[in-house]
């Protein structure tokens, strides 16, 4: 029988009919790395002692739990995934053994798994050892090294902010807009294609143009900090502050007594038996998850939002906005807003931004906060989504009151037929030097900084590198994920000599000057549709099942607009369109799913949505 071998990430393994080494790369096409679980739903509200994960996390009415699930839920669908790639190829190889010279952080999983299937484990002791030592060390400096970084951080960000301008008070009637680390390059009316805020930015015209007073917070999300788009904001004639400015005062005694009232709360909770709680297919997640929660008790988390929602509220009462927009209202400084917001009646709205998983951790929710519900997530009053097939995925799966979800299709596009008639495909051919080239639009779903996690993006571009790389006929058109500071240069790296090349374009040159779409995981998926182009969708997961996270694909290749691929084959599709074996359906299917899906030439009057009942 067969024994594996877990490694770190290696060129060339050593593969016999005997051992098979195996690293991350080779795990991600034994389950879709896409998709999200509901178990965490059931477990956030199953009563340990005599309290849910969302009471144990609450004070004086508000469960802080929505603050740190954004934390705590990927890491928890980090190991199911990972649970269901090893059950997998267990399944399919049948080894006698398993040999862990890698994947140290998931040995309690392994253990565990060795023993319900009857596996020996081996394992490099002293490898472990070194990774255990390094995990201590880490763990025992954390506290002081994360205050180290946040106070860095502040420093930076509010330094960036002060040279360039000082806070003023805002007027009366004012408008909040938050804006997350992602500019991207977009046209204008005029044809010019410039860096704009990804989303928001047609609400921050529409609102200049008609003379309301705005004031944009700035949300940066990674830890160290970045100075990027802030400083291109600050460029711009539009009033942008950081969040940093809000939370650079220490925090009051009201703060530091909900700090201590949940550290509290988390000693009497781990007081139970967790490793009975957090349990998926009889394997304990607990010991794993254990260094996270109490991560969240150190900056940038709790003891940073809960000082925010205690600075808002004092902003507001002095200075109390006409409604909050943000692009990202799911976010911790995002939700932060909102409850401050919902204690003074401020409107607030969230804006779609990308693809709603189904099931998805951010959207489906058991309990939407209400008065008969203090405890349950809190939503805006209004929120924006592409289209009827989104909102009944808020209604249906995530509970949200209908009258809270606003149909109004993706903002980005809303000048989509100007923009059709302002850009020549040949003009396009000639500026970029791609003519009589046959061009592949592959747009990345994650960062390339992140690929140790993320690895499917890399799994489909190393495919066609291998299979289609160095044809000279073909261009691979390669879309950076937004706000990634991905280029040509690492492109080069990775690929050398091949016919990659990095998209320094606005996705609208993108999907004019494309041929084809491959999509792993993106909205520009539907946004091919409206561009009329053939849209490959790749199942990297190893077994021939058609999986994939959302219906939307399913819905695309059944109305014969899009194709599915399994990643063996997807070079096989490619020439199947371009020569003209499969023909790309553009009739009544393609109008009538995109007007479900994204409010297709339907006019709305934003403005009016956005102040009706501010």
């Amino acid at each position: 029988m067969v024994e594996i071998k877990f490694c770190e990430k290696k060129d060339i393994k050593n593969i016999s009919s005997n051992l098979l080494e195996i690293d991350f790369e080779d795990l991600e096409q034994y389950y879709n790395f896409l998709q999200e679980t509901n178990e965490f739903q059931k477990i956030i509200y199953k009563k340990i002692g005599n309290k849910s994960i969302v009471e144990w996390f609450s004070s004086d009415e508000i469960s802080y739990w929505w603050l740190i699930s954004a934390v705590i839920f990927p890491k928890f669908n980090e190991e199911i995934i990972f649970i269901e790639r090893i059950l997998n190829l267990i399944n399919e190889k049948k080894p006698s053994k398993i040999i862990l010279d890698g994947f140290f952080d998931k040995y309690f999983i392994i253990n565990a798994i060795c023993k319900q299937n009857n596996i020996k484990l081996k394992i490099n002791h002293k490898k472990k050892y070194f990774f255990d030592q390094k995990q201590k060390i880490s763990k025992s400096i954390k506290p002081i090294r994360y205050k180290k970084i946040l106070k860095q951080k502040q420093e930076k960000r509010l330094a960036s902010f002060s040279k360039k301008t000082s806070f003023s008070q805002p007027p009366n009637d004012y408008t909040i807009v938050t804006g997350i680390n992602r500019r991207i390059k977009q046209p204008t009316l005029t044809g010019k294609v410039t860096k704009q805020d990804f989303i928001i930015q047609p609400i921050i015209d529409l609102l200049k143009k008609n003379n309301y007073p705005l004031m944009c917070i700035d949300l940066d999300y990674t830890l160290k900090g970045t100075t990027e788009s802030l400083s291109e904001r600050l460029e711009t004639d539009v009033n942008w502050i950081p969040i940093e400015y809000f939370s650079k005062e220490l925090p009051s005694k009201k703060t530091l007594d909900i700090i201590n009232e949940l550290q509290n709360n988390f000693a009497s909770l781990k007081k139970y038996n967790l490793n009975d709680h957090f349990i998926y297919k009889n394997i304990s997640l607990w010991t794993i998850l254990e260094s996270t929660f109490n991560d969240v008790f150190l900056e940038p988390y709790l003891p940073t939002y809960i000082n925010l929602i205690d600075q808002f509220e004092i902003f507001f009462s002095n200075h109390k906005p006409k409604a909050i927009i943000q692009a990202y209202e799911v976010g911790p400084f995002a939700k932060v807003i909102e409850i401050a917001a919902k204690k003074f009646g401020i409107k607030t709205i969230g804006i779609q931004h990308g693809m709603l998983n189904e099931p998805g951790h951010d959207y489906t929710h058991k309990e939407i906060f209400s008065s008969k519900s203090p405890l349950g997530t809190p939503i805006p009053d209004s929120t924006f989504v592409f289209g009827e097939y989104y909102k009944k995925i808020l209604t249906k799966d995530g509970n949200y009151p209908s009258d809270k979800v606003t149909v109004t299709g993706n903002l980005n596009w809303l000048y989509l037929d100007k923009f059709l008639k302002i850009f020549d495909r040949g003009d396009l051919l000639k500026q970029y030097q791609f003519v009589n080239k046959k061009i592949v639009l592959i747009p990345l779903s994650f960062r390339i900084a992140y690929a140790k996690k993320n690895l499917s993006d890399r799994v489909l571009l190393n495919k066609i590198y291998l299979t289609m790389g160095k044809n000279k006929d073909l261009i691979f058109l390669i879309r950076p994920h937004p706000g990634d500071e991905f280029n040509q240069k690492t492109l080069d790296e990775l690929y050398p000599n091949s016919n990659f090349k990095c998209s320094n374009a606005s996705l609208v040159e993108d999907l004019i000057l494309c041929d084809i779409v491959i999509i792993t995981y993106s909205t520009i998926g539907l946004e091919a549709a409206l561009f009329k182009k053939p849209v490959i969708f790749v199942n990297l997961n190893k077994k021939n099942k058609l999986q994939f996270y959302s219906k939307i694909p399913l819905e695309m290749i059944d109305d014969k607009i899009a194709m599915y691929s399994k990643l063996d084959e997807i070079d096989e599709i490619i020439n199947n369109i371009f020569e003209k074996k499969w023909i790309y359906d553009s009739l009544s299917k393609r109008n009538n799913f995109l007007k479900h899906v994204l409010n297709y030439e339907n006019n709305i009057d934003l403005l009016k949505l956005i102040f009706s009942n501010a």
